[in-house]
C-alpha cells in the first residue's frame, strides 16, 4: 500500500492520479474539497486517515484563531469525504507529534462522523482495506481475538474510547489499567 502526506489539493490530486492507496491526512489549508476532488478520490478508491489533531499540533505556535480555522477546515473536509461514502481509517501522527493521548482525535472525529463510523474506522475498515477482513476487525468465531475493553460508553461520550480497562492481543491480555 502507498500512503502519502499531501498538504495541498494539488498534491492530493497528484497522489490520487498516481494511484495512492491512503491519504495520511486532510489538506485544510487548501479550503473545502470540491466535488471534482471528492469524485476523483472516490473513483480512485483511496482511503483517508484524517489525523485531525495533527493540524492543531502543527500550529501550536500560531494564533489560536488561525489554528481553530484550520482545524474546522480539516473537519469540514472529513465531513465531505464521509458524505460521499469514502473510507476512513483511524490513525494519528504518533512519532511525529508528542501527543500520546488519542482523546482529542476522537473528539475531532466526532465532529464529522457518527460513533458507528468512528468504530468502523478503528476496526472493520482497516481490516477490509488491507485484505484481512476474514480474520480481523470483528468479534466473531474464528477471528483473531484482538480487543480493547473500555470502562465507559462511547455512544454517550466519545472520550470513553480513551478509558481503556484492558487490551487483548491474539487472545492474551497485553495491557491492564492500574487499579
Amino acid at each position: 500500500p502507498v500512503f502519502v502526506h499531501p498538504t495541498t489539493t494539488d498534491g492530493l490530486m497528484a497522489s490520487v492520479r498516481a494511484g495512492v492507496d491512503v491519504l495520511a491526512h486532510t489538506t485544510p489549508q487548501s479550503g473545502p474539497w470540491s466535488e471534482s476532488v471528492l469524485a476523483a478520490m472516490s473513483q480512485a478508491r483511496v482511503a483517508l486517515i484524517p489525523t485531525l489533531s495533527f493540524w492543531r499540533y502543527q500550529m501550536r505556535h500560531d494564533r489560536i484563531s488561525a489554528a481553530d480555522a484550520v482545524e474546522e477546515s480539516a473537519v469540514g473536509q472529513l465531513r465531505s469525504w464521509v458524505a460521499t461514502g469514502g473510507t476512513v481509517l483511524y490513525g494519528t501522527h504518533l512519532g511525529w507529534v508528542t501527543i500520546y493521548d488519542p482523546t482529542v482525535e476522537y473528539v475531532l472525529l466526532a465532529k464529522g462522523m457518527t460513533f458507528p463510523q468512528i468504530l468502523a474506522a478503528l476496526t472493520t475498515a482497516p481490516a477490509e482495506r488491507f485484505g484481512d477482513s476474514a480474520r480481523l476487525g470483528r468479534i466473531a468465531p474464528g477471528f483473531i481475538a484482538d480487543l480493547t475493553v473500555i470502562r465507559a460508553d462511547p455512544t454517550k461520550d466519545i472520550r470513553a474510547l480513551s478509558t481503556i480497562d484492558y487490551t487483548i492481543r491474539d487472545g492474551k491480555v497485553v495491557y491492564r489499567a492500574p487499579r
